[in-house]
């Protein structure tokens, strides 16, 4: 059962767009990184028949024209020709970020096109005024690069979104609330260079974090942010990696920490696109994104979860692991380890708010906001990276002149 409450994006009388079709649910289970993670989410939106709330959208997938709006024509035909065996020992493929992290499956080429024509059909939505909300579970893969996969991400969708909402939208705002954003180095002191400079703002955060302190910065920044840059569209990545118990065990969210920053955003009632993003923990990520879709709903979703065929996974998934599986929606543990390396004292809060705010007055169209990780070490699998400037030290561009979206060149390219 559930009960009403006033929707989070103020009562507005359109549905929110849900992007979905079984086809599409079907290609992204193959991932190989989250098998099956795509249908635990349906199947929990739908035990929960929200579903039934959105207005559901089969997604178009992304053409080749596309896709190349922002990755390089040469980058794109090389995952086409490995993907159509599964060659995962092409001489080449290393060049492109292939292999590692970023296996050259068969099909791979394809579900990339169909994650990123599922985020565009999701940003073409906005644009066309057919809601005020749209939503990409499945999307939401900030890694890749313009030339390169990177951190399990072949297509970067969350650029592809972007660029379409340029169409409509000039000033767009993309928060980043994954445990690792896009790549990039990440200091607060990290905000851009050339003509990017000031279109980023970074906020590393320590190990262990928990919802309450997490909510206090997340308020603390976006409230200057929205003040100085006056966002006309939003473009929200919500990876379910900060959540406690994650693989990536780093900090110690629960749902409810993040859909109160969700809640925060959509009281702009500004078009906003959802993403998803990272989750290793497939189980916890289904409860997360099933909570968040109620909290765009208004909706106070019930613990225990309805007899429906993600309880069956989720026993699948208990006898995999030898114990007993949860059934409630947001009964996730904090891990005592990570509350114990918690490290992000008020004063350290403060100083990184202090010169957030101070680089705020100096935006402009398109702006980045990164809430993340901060790495105490350099790792081979680095995800601490930001957009660099589409690989190549140039602006993205749109048919006009004027309108241009920068991801800032931070770090060289990185050869694994």
């Amino acid at each position: 059962m559930e009960e009403s409450e006033e929707p989070a994006d103020g009562g507005q009388s359109l549905p929110p767009v849900y992007i979905y079709s079984p086809e599409y649910v079907s290609m992204c289970d193959s991932l190989a990184k989250v098998p099956k993670r795509a249908s635990m989410v349906h199947s929990l939106i739908e035990a929960y028949a929200l579903h039934k709330q959105m207005r559901i959208v089969k997604p178009k997938v992304a053409s080749m024209e596309e896709m190349a709006t922002f990755h390089t024509d040469a980058y794109l035909q090389h995952l086409q020709k490995v993907s159509q065996d599964g060659d995962d020992d092409h001489p080449d493929s290393i060049e492109y970020g292939l292999g590692y992290d970023c296996p050259a499956t068969e099909g791979i080429f394809d579900y990339a096109a169909a994650v990123g024509g599922a985020t565009i059909t999701a940003a073409q939505c906005l644009i066309d005024g057919m809601c005020k909300v749209a939503i990409n579970w499945s999307g939401g893969w900030h890694h890749a690069k313009k030339d390169e996969a990177s951190g399990f991400c072949y297509l970067n969708d969350a650029v592809l979104g972007i660029l379409r909402l340029r169409r409509k939208f000039d000033r767009i705002l993309y928060v980043d609330l994954d445990l690792h954003h896009g790549d990039g180095t990440g200091d607060v002191s990290d905000v851009g260079l050339g003509k990017g400079r000031y279109y980023s703002v970074n906020v590393p955060i320590q190990d262990g974090i928990q919802d309450e302190k997490y909510y206090h910065i997340c308020e603390s920044v976006l409230k200057e942010v929205y003040i100085a840059f006056n966002p006309k569209a939003v473009v929200l990545q919500l990876g379910a990696d900060t959540i406690a118990g994650d693989p990536m065990c780093s900090f110690n969210m629960t749902p409810v920490g993040i859909g109160k920053c969700l809640k925060y955003i959509l009281q702009w009632e500004l078009a906003t696109l959802i993403l998803g993003g990272g989750g290793y923990n497939l189980a916890n990520t289904a409860r997360c994104w099933t909570y968040l879709t109620g909290v765009i709903l208004g909706k106070t979703l019930s613990s225990e979860i309805p007899d429906h065929e993600v309880s069956k996974a989720l026993t699948v998934l208990s006898s995999l692991r030898g114990r007993a599986e949860s059934f409630h929606l947001i009964k996730i543990t904090s891990s005592p380890l990570n509350t114990v390396l918690l490290r992000d004292t008020p004063i350290t809060i403060t100083h990184c708010l202090g010169r957030i705010v101070g680089s705020c007055s100096k935006i402009s169209k398109t702006f980045c906001l990164f809430f993340y990780k901060r790495s105490q070490r350099p790792t081979n699998f680095n995800f601490s990276i930001n957009y660099r400037d589409c690989g190549k030290g140039s602006p993205v561009h749109t048919k006009k002149s004027l309108e241009y979206v920068y991801f800032h060149p931070l770090v060289s390219k990185q050869k694994r």
